[in-house]
């Protein structure tokens, strides 16, 4: 073989490698977003969500599991068809667990981006008195990693876990469909915008 084709054959090989690495890495691309290992811990929360009571659900699960001594709710102080949100998680609260009520809890939060809401949450947990040192976040499937790379960030100070709340399947073909692959490039943009940029320009706590 000559030089020439020894190159080519390299070349070649090389090429298929790097497509077949990035074939893999595309496929997986929506699994990566995905963390679900809840640990026991001193509370559990629940970041805020809009129009769905999965969150809650499954963090009212990981309580009667024994997952954490108390509950907090983030829940938007906000009014939507006549009804205060925060109210009306406390009221659901009750009702779901009446045998527990006083281990859960409604943060009232006014920011629901990541950080803001990490803040105000730690307001909470110390205006609540828990003592906490550990907590399992509970949030979608596909907000888990930066969720928890930003509480680890913003909150230091816990031991911080995540649990996920499934809402889409992330198989090796997600860009197939049209509402996974818009969710899972978006997650991306902000995933990557945290990395790169915001949490170098993110405060720790005092």
């Amino acid at each position: 073989m000559t030089r020439a084709k020894k190159h080519l054959a390299i070349t070649c090989s090389i090429l298929a490698a790097l497509m077949t690495i990035a074939s893999y890495s595309v496929s997986m691309a929506g699994r990566f977003l995905v963390i679900d290992e809840p640990v026991p811990s001193d509370v559990i929360v629940v970041l805020a969500e809009d129009f769905s009571d999965d969150r809650a659900e499954r963090a009212l699960a990981l309580l009667r599991q024994g997952y954490g001594r108390e509950l907090v709710l983030d829940a938007p102080d906000e009014i939507h068809y006549g009804f205060n949100k925060s109210e009306a998680a406390a009221d659901y609260l009750r009702r779901s667990v009446p045998d527990a009520s006083g281990r859960v809890h409604v943060c009232p939060i006014t920011r629901k981006s990541n950080w803001p809401e990490m803040v105000q949450l730690d307001g909470c947990i110390k205006r609540f008195e828990l003592n906490a040192g550990s907590a399992v976040l509970v949030t979608s499937d596909y907000l888990t990693r930066r969720s928890l790379k930003v509480a680890r960030r913003v909150l230091p100070r816990y031991r911080w876990s995540v649990a996920a709340v499934r809402e889409f399947k992330f198989g090796p073909l997600w860009w197939r469909n049209r509402e996974t692959a818009k969710v899972v490039l978006t997650e991306w943009q902000r995933f990557l915008w945290w990395q790169a940029i915001e949490q170098w320009t993110t405060d720790k706590e005092e």
